[in-house]
């Protein structure tokens, strides 16, 4: 717009005006951008449901209030610096076509622009890769405790043997165990030391029988499972954790077995077996100390062990009339363990709402890209207008038009990925267990936002260079 300016300063514009003007131009963009930005935020407020995101406010005109001086800012400040600039130009340079569009900006400064666009958006998508790598591997990783095949049916309290051996006529029934909460969720603590003269140590209590134990396929590394019985007191025999034998010295795994502990300052109960440590609660942090005791008078949850079930819906319908012959009048509440694991672990809201930020974050990248390929194609329009006419074709003015920009997203990408990869490495240390890194789904996000941005470009590109280079020569 330098001629305009030009003309607009030849017929007697004052320099505040032309500011003035451009200023007003950026207010009125951004005022649009806010209605679009209320369209858009009214579509998010429907389709994604966080629960940590709440939508209603107390006073809205204060809201709407902010919003609009922040939108008024935002123009000013977006318009400022390209209306000083323009403003300044001299009318005779611009007339004679000394002054124009190269004069505004240095070409480092926007390549540098466009460098650090393209690596803050490349890395923020890969963290998500990492996010979503983590998430994914808490919601379905099956090696600390089994949860497939696992039918949870919860329990008013005790130990229905009646309704277990119901359970087990049924053909896709393997069979059932018992436990007073399960795996995922935060256990019971209890006080336990070695000796009566020792000071009393927190420790993690699941009520549980052999049954459950095989169901979450736990390893045992020394000693046995836990007595099979019938009777409704609560077992002398533990099984514990490795945790619970390093905190509590009592040797090798092995040594530990048949030594005994004290139980909430009353009960001496003897360690029967020691199963390999696993995450029994929370990702992110260690394990910690715990014993599982046949204790039939604590016991919540019957954990049933399924065959290869044909029908979810059938078996459902099986199992509720398993359980109305026992409880007519009360309703079964019960689920599929790996189901509940995964809806538990697996933020479905939250990781939608972090991926439409990376896209905002890549679409605000892609359009900035954009507008600096079509500045700089509109410079050199009549140079690609010459090289058509000395019969140049458009693949290779698309080549020499991009390559200038690719190089830049090459940078970026050497500079994104060192940065991605250590992020991940950090991400990960925050979790005591954790998958490996999923280098596939990360170059799959990085080939996506190069194949986009690198289409975006020679998009471009082919535009300027399929323009007819008469038309091209004749715009001056």
């Amino acid at each position: 717009r330098a001629k305009e300016v030009g003309i607009r300063k030849v017929t007697g514009a004052l320099r505040s005006q032309l500011i003035w003007q451009f200023i007003t131009e950026a207010v009125v963009i951004a005022l649009l951008a806010l209605l679009l930005g209320a369209a858009f935020m009214n579509i998010i407020k429907n389709t994604i449901h966080i629960n940590w995101i709440n939508w209603d406010v107390e006073n809205h005109f204060v809201l709407w209030s902010i919003y609009l001086v922040f939108t008024l800012f935002a123009g000013f400040v977006a318009g400022i610096f390209p209306a000083w600039i323009l403003s300044g130009f001299k009318p005779a340079k611009v007339l004679k076509g000394i002054a124009g569009p190269a004069s505004f900006g240095k070409l480092n400064l926007r390549k540098t622009l466009v460098i650090i666009q393209l690596v803050v958006s490349i890395c923020y998508m890969l963290f998500m890769g990492h996010m979503y790598s983590q998430f994914k591997y808490m919601a379905t990783e099956n090696e600390n405790f089994n949860r497939k095949n696992i039918y949870n049916i919860t329990m008013n309290g005790g130990n229905d043997r009646l309704l277990v051996n119901e359970l087990l006529k049924n053909k896709n029934v393997e069979q059932v165990g018992a436990t007073s909460i399960l795996f995922g969720s935060n256990a019971a603590e209890y006080a336990v030391k070695a000796n009566k003269d020792d000071e009393n140590t927190r420790v993690y209590y699941v009520a549980a029988d052999s049954q459950f134990v095989n169901n979450m396929k736990l390893k045992i590394v020394a000693g046995t499972n836990l007595p099979v019985s019938n009777i409704d007191s609560a077992s002398s025999f533990i099984m514990v954790n490795e945790k619970t034998v390093n905190n509590f010295h009592l040797g090798t795994a092995q040594e530990a077995v048949g030594k005994t502990l004290i139980l909430n300052n009353s009960a001496e109960i003897r360690i029967a077996g020691v199963v390999k440590d696993f995450c029994y609660s929370n990702y992110q942090f260690e394990v910690q100390p715990l014993i599982m005791q046949y204790n039939p008078a604590q016991f919540q949850v019957l954990s049933v062990k399924t065959k290869n079930v044909g029908s979810e819906i059938a078996f459902k319908a099986e199992m509720e009339r398993i359980w109305k012959q026992r409880y007519p009048h009360e309703a079964m509440v019960a689920s599929w363990y790996e189901k509940d694991m995964y809806d538990r672990y697996f933020p479905k809201e939250d990781m939608k709402f972090m991926f439409l930020l990376a896209g905002i974050i890549f679409v605000i990248t892609l359009m900035g890209l954009f507008g600096m390929v079509t500045y700089s194609t509109e410079k050199r329009i009549k140079e690609i207008g010459v090289r058509r006419g000395m019969g140049a074709s458009i693949t290779q003015i698309v080549k020499l038009l991009s390559w200038s920009y690719l190089k830049l997203l090459i940078i970026a990408g050497i500079i994104a990925l060192p940065a991605s990869y250590f992020s991940g490495v950090m991400f990960q240390k925050l979790f005591i267990f954790h998958g490996n890194m999923n280098y596939l789904l990360l170059m799959l996000f990085f080939i996506g936002i190069c194949v986009i941005t690198i289409g975006t470009i020679c998009l471009q590109a082919m535009r300027s260079a399929s323009v007819n280079p008469i038309k091209s020569l004749r715009t001056e």
